[in-house]
């Protein structure tokens, strides 16, 4: 029965050694990369490797991921930018990111993990791609590194920097099919001359991780009676208790909230890349506005970081700094006011349908916040296009000589 049960145990590792194990990288920026990226992650390797920046919002999402996504090894990386951050101190910063990541991808494909020597998971060890939503640094690192298939996902034409580097480190992009040329500084015309794969998707990012059934299930009627003790309940968890949001900078106190709307106001904190595009919002207490307004600023800990997107449907509308929160907002139907000069091909189709509108100077937000609440235009999600399985095709592909 021993050797029986050894021959057995023979056979099972040789079986395993057999199977293919095709291990990603995954680069993790934004708190929207990790809601895009995690039903890829839950589908992954165990031994996947995910790249996080040191950034309040990422830190406490991913803090508050048990039970979401499924734990793997993780390595924190420094932010390049931030407020009070100089130019040097960010090449300094992308500099260290960059030899970190570096040196992390040539001791997975050695066959290293955290210091100890481990035998490779397959001949060619380590990892097979890197997966990145618009983090260049890390598609340098991995070419560097031996990271045979890049992969570089963008929905913002205006990120010429990325793009700059993305172009010498990526083998393969994948763009919205309503991506705008002629914002984009040449980047989609110098890939295809560069003979980089091109894939595209319908929608936008926002389509990959909300469904539209939350629009039916979790929408709620205008604030009053049981409803809008419906509706409070399901707001707690993207913007806090009542005090908390008042604490925050609540507009319109003391007024009667049930005689008017609920609004989702995101304020932004400014430090980013993209600070280039960003318009300052007025404080809305001086509009003495009549409805119930819940606000919070990038990166404060909310209670559920992961439900922040879909619970902008219980609210009449979002008024936001945020083109991120805007785009998933509009995209489940809620009124949208982003305060921005940000331009993106995606905001097109909502923007034709009325459910987004885009102010872009301080001197109108008056006038155009006020016109905006009285009449906020929601809308039905319409045909929700099939994102998800377009990026599965693009991040995880069946064919063979695509993962060799």
């Amino acid at each position: 029965m021993e050797g029986i049960r050894d021959s057995l145990l023979a056979h099972f590792r040789i079986a395993l050694s057999m199977v293919e194990v095709f291990t990603t990288c995954w680069v993790i920026d934004h708190p929207a990369h990790a809601q895009a990226l995690l039903p890829f992650i839950k589908e992954g390797s165990t031994h996947d490797l995910i790249i996080a920046t040191k950034r309040p919002d990422v830190e406490h999402l991913l803090a508050t991921s048990e039970g979401v996504m499924p734990r793997r090894e993780m390595l924190w990386v420094e932010r390049p930018v931030g407020n009070g951050v100089g130019k040097i101190a960010r090449l300094s910063r992308a500099r260290r990111r960059s030899i970190t990541v570096r040196q992390a991808l040539k001791a997975r494909r050695a066959g290293t993990r955290h210091g100890e020597r481990e035998s490779a998971h397959k001949s060619r060890g380590g990892i097979d791609q890197i997966v990145v939503i618009a983090a260049p640094l890390e598609l340098r690192a991995a070419k560097r590194a031996g990271i045979p298939r890049r992969l570089y996902i963008s929905d913002n034409e205006g990120d010429h920097f990325s793009h700059r580097l993305a172009l010498g480190a990526s083998t393969e992009i994948l763009l919205p099919y309503s991506w705008r040329g002629d914002l984009d500084g040449g980047f989609l015309a110098k890939a295809e001359r560069k003979g980089l794969g091109i894939h595209r998707f319908s929608g936008n990012k926002a389509h990959v991780y909300l469904r539209p059934a939350t629009l039916v299930e979790q929408r709620e009627p205008p604030v009053g009676g049981e409803a809008g003790a419906a509706g409070a309940a399901g707001a707690a968890g993207a913007a806090g208790a009542a005090g908390a949001a008042g604490a925050a900078g609540t507009a319109g106190e003391g007024m009667a909230a049930e005689a008017g709307k609920r609004i989702m106001v995101r304020r932004l904190l400014g430090g980013g890349i993209h600070d280039g595009e960003m318009v300052e919002m007025i404080d809305l207490e001086k509009l003495g506005l009549d409805c119930e307004i819940d606000e919070h600023i990038e990166g404060e800990k909310l209670p559920e970081p992961w439900s922040l997107p879909n619970h902008t449907l219980n609210y009449n509308g979002v008024l936001t700094q945020s083109v991120t929160l805007a785009t998933e907002s509009a995209s489940l139907g809620v009124a949208t006011l982003l305060i921005s000069s940000a331009e993106r091909g995606v905001f097109g189709e909502l923007l034709a349908s009325g459910v987004l509108n885009i102010c872009d100077k301080v001197e109108n937000q008056i006038a155009e916040i006020t016109a905006w609440l009285s009449d906020p235009q929601q809308t039905d999600c319409g045909e929700w296009p099939d994102t998800l399985a377009q990026w599965n095709s693009f991040i995880q592909p069946t064919d063979p000589e695509t993962k060799a």
